[in-house]
């Protein structure tokens, strides 16, 4: 399982999904979401965020405290004994935290069981994905109303067949 920890807006959620789908696909396991960042507030000043990705088809998995719980102590490693040390090793678990903005090219060879913290604001961390990237980041309003006006265009210029003489109008 490959976790993204959603962290801002919509366009910076965005680009968190990408990456991880990236890692996902590459390592051929699930994508899940961790909503917890989105709540903290750190000043007054930063609104509170929700999960913005919804307005997509997604389809998203979000992972339990539980199961995080198991990569956010790899976050800081001087409080782990040496039995989470080995444990972490036997289950190839992994925490990447992006602390400055950039490409860093040695995540896209993180595996399976990844935990990925950061804004990911690159394209070069999606470049087999693109295709699946461009289909689902459609408004599914819009593309609801789309469908409507389409299929409402067509009832009015679909052709119809005269019952005098069998021609089409």
């Amino acid at each position: 399982m490959i976790i993204v920890r959603l962290q801002g807006g919509l366009g910076n959620q965005m680009f968190q999904y990408a990456a991880g789908k990236e890692l996902s696909l590459r390592n051929n396991t699930t994508l899940a979401f961790d909503l917890s960042l989105l709540n903290l507030q750190e000043d007054p000043f930063t609104p509170k965020r929700s999960f913005d990705l919804e307005l997509f088809s997604i389809h998203p998995s979000f992972v339990s405290q539980k199961q995080l719980a198991r990569f956010i102590r790899l976050k800081s490693p001087s409080t782990r004994n040496l039995l989470q040390k080995a444990s972490d090793r036997i289950f190839n678990r992994f925490y990447y935290i992006e602390y400055l903005p950039g490409f860093d090219p040695l995540v896209l060879d993180y595996p399976a069981n990844t935990c990925l913290e950061g804004y990911f604001q690159d394209e070069r961390y999606f470049p087999s994905c693109y295709e699946h990237l461009r289909e689902c980041f459609v408004f599914l309003r819009a593309q609801a109303l789309m469908t409507s006006s389409l299929s409402s265009l067509y009832q009015i210029l679909k052709p119809s067949v005269s019952a005098s003489d069998g021609q089409t109008i």
